[in-house]
């Protein structure tokens, strides 16, 4: 991590749900977003429901990309400077990351499991109301 990092200018709408902005090096970077969306006709709640471990999606191991032959690698800097004028991003989102720099490691997840499904039995009369039931 010998070399420097220079902009001028960095212009950025958002940075949200586990995501991050660094100016400058890192040794490393954790970040994680586990999200279950439910849609549904009618505003149904189960009390119940909503534990990430009921899902496999949120506790399938990740495979991680193995090194399988030894690298030998050189780097000549010719220029100890990273020099960029302007940075313009709209979002940084999602256990996401912009560095602006040098980093040793980053390890950064994001799950999703979206789930789309009409109620039956529920009374034409709530669906009306927009009413929520817990159940």
């Amino acid at each position: 991590m010998g070399r420097i990092s220079c902009v001028a200018n960095i212009y950025i709408g958002t940075v949200s749900d586990a995501s991050t902005f660094l100016g400058g090096d890192a040794i490393a970077l954790r970040a994680q977003t586990n999200a279950l969306a439910i849609q549904r006709e009618v505003s149904v709640f189960f009390e119940d429901e909503g534990n990430f471990a009921d899902w496999p999606a949120f506790t399938r191991p990740i495979p991680q990309p193995g090194i399988e032959e030894d690298l030998n690698l050189t780097i000549y800097d010719e220029c100890p400077l990273i020099k960029v004028g302007a940075i313009k991003l709209t979002a940084v989102s999602t256990a996401s990351a912009f560095q602006v720099g040098s980093n040793a490691r980053m390890d950064l997840e994001s799950r999703r499991k979206h789930i789309r499904h009409f109620v039956t039995g529920v009374p034409e009369e709530a669906k009306r109301r927009k009413e929520t039931i817990v159940i």
